[in-house]
């Protein structure tokens, strides 16, 4: 089995949840850089995902 380690979101094969990956990406960086956080790239991710998921409920609320 050969390891990830290292790989990037844009090196993925394009399918729409790679998309969504480099956006989680860019939101996790843009959030730690306005918290003056210096975080890896699976914290950053993480944090992009997070706020995707809270974008969603938000918008899910407004057309109730």
């Amino acid at each position: 089995m050969k390891s990830t380690t290292g790989k990037k979101i844009s090196d993925l094969i394009n399918e729409p949840w790679r998309d969504v990956g480099l956006d989680a990406m860019k939101r996790g960086m843009d959030i730690c850089k306005r918290n003056e956080l210096s975080p890896d790239g699976n914290t950053a991710l993480c944090i992009g995902l997070c706020d995707i998921i809270r974008e969603i409920k938000d918008n899910k609320k407004e057309t109730q």
